[in-house]
This record gives C-alpha cells, structure tokens and sequence, in this order.
C-alpha cells in the first residue's frame, strides 16, 4: 500500500498476498464537451479532467489490470468498456439518472469478487457509497481522502513518477 509520499512500502508485507483493486472517481469534464460529435468512447478516454488524468496514470502505472471507474451513471467500469456522455453525479441528492442502489451492490459484488483489498481515489460523496456495497471480506483503503485537490494530483504525480513511468 501506499503512503502520503508515494511510497510503496507502507504495508508492502502485508498487502502482497492480497489482491487489491483500485477505484477511481469518473470526472465532470468529460471529452464530448469539446468533442460533442463524437458517440460512445471507451470509460478511461471520456474522463478528461486533470485528476481522472493524475489518477488514470497511478492505475496505469500500479495496477494496470486491476482499477476500475466509479461513474454515478453506469455503476463501476472497467476502463475499456464504452461509455456515452451523461451529466450525472451522486454528489448531488437524488439526482435523476443514477444508477439504482440494488444494481450497483450486485455490480460491485460480482466485479470485486475476487478482490481483498479496494483502494479508492474517488471523491467523497462516491466513497460513501461504494463503502455500502463493499462485502464484509473487503479492506477499503482511502489514501488521498485527507488531502485536498492540488495535494492528491501532487501526491499521485510524485508517486508515478517516482516508479518511473
């Protein structure tokens, strides 16, 4: 696991056994803002934010197989799958168009399945609820939840480049 430094020795022992997935928020900037014409896009080239960018190199970089999109729309994506635009948050309560609570438990139990440990990037609002559909078996791990936005993309870029990529 990583620490505030991004340094991968924090919990290394521990952590090698287990299978560890990392979650990243989706993003409100999204590519067909500048590119409306285009149709479905795969879900890691529709965020195109400056986090989402810092957090899909980390994955990139970390767990290449093993990271997923936490989207308020289409639930928990694998990065390769295509995604059309939405405008749609669960930072805001009871916002039309998200993804129904039984739909994302079984989304997440079924993809998460063979995971340990969940490591998640995404913001608050989307922790607490990914947390409620966690199985009793999973470790959630909030690394970057204390920092604030310029401290995360520092942290993530720090950690990225200190692996080398």
């Amino acid at each position: 696991m990583l620490d505030r430094n991004g340094s991968n020795s924090v919990d290394q022992q521990s952590e090698e056994s287990k299978k560890v997935a990392l979650i990243i928020g989706c993003g409100k900037a999204k590519i067909w803002q500048t590119k409306p014409w285009l149709g479905p896009v795969r879900a890691r080239d529709a965020y195109v934010g400056p986090l989402f960018r810092a957090c899909r190199r980390y994955a990139e970089a970390f767990y290449p197989d093993d990271w997923f999109i936490f989207s308020a729309r289409y639930g928990l994506l694998n990065p390769n799958e295509r995604i059309r635009n939405y405008d749609t948050t669960f930072a805001n309560r009871g916002t039309v168009g998200t993804s129904p609570d039984d739909q994302l438990r079984t989304q997440f139990a079924n993809t998460l399945m063979g995971y340990d440990v969940v490591v998640s990037f995404a913001g608050s609002a989307y922790n607490s609820r990914l947390a409620g559909f966690l199985l009793d078996k999973h470790t959630l791990k909030l690394p970057l939840a204390a920092l604030p936005l310029f401290d995360r993309m520092r942290w993530l870029k720090r950690a990225v480049l200190n692996k080398g990529v």
